[in-house]
């Protein structure tokens, strides 16, 4: 599915907003949940970059398959127009330099004027770039039930 070919609230969000929670389960089955900066390319891959001893990269490292939600928790409790967007994804750590490079260039990750290359991403230094490929996708839907407002979630079509 092509960032384009969401609903233009969906695409308006994954624009304001830079934030999602990442949640990741390690090898003992424990889940972890943890809020990151992210940017999305045209194909909505997400990246972030993160310190290599965090909890969600090493539970990455022994279990790829993550889920993401990125909404909007500036509105008011309740507001009818929160727009979410829930993300069943693949994540990996980046560990060649040609990968970085390339999630550099389809991110446009720039954290600073001076964005160290590729090598500060590997071997000692303390951060890691990751990048999670899609699976499925939903959002939020308000369905009526006997006079009760119900927020619900509905897939979206993921167009390969």
């Amino acid at each position: 599915m092509k960032r384009t070919e969401l609903p233009q609230h969906l695409q308006e969000l994954l624009q304001r907003i830079c934030f999602a929670t990442v949640a990741t389960v390690g090898a003992d089955g424990q889940p972890w949940g943890t809020p990151m900066v992210v940017k999305f390319d045209d194909d909505l891959n997400m990246y972030w970059v993160t310190n290599k001893f965090s909890r969600h990269i090493h539970n990455l490292e022994h279990e790829p398959r993550m889920f993401a939600t990125v909404y909007d928790s500036s509105l008011p409790n309740g507001d009818p127009a929160i727009d979410a967007l829930y993300l069943e994804m693949m994540g990996e750590v980046l560990t060649t330099p040609e990968a970085i490079t390339e999630a550099r260039e389809h991110s446009g990750i720039q954290f600073s004027e001076n964005l160290p290359d590729h090598e500060s991403f590997l071997g000692d230094c303390p951060r890691r770039f990751a990048k999670a490929s899609l699976v499925k996708a939903w959002h939020n839907v308000e369905i009526d039930s006997d006079d009760h407002r119900i927020d619900a979630r509905e897939e979206l079509p993921i167009l390969v």
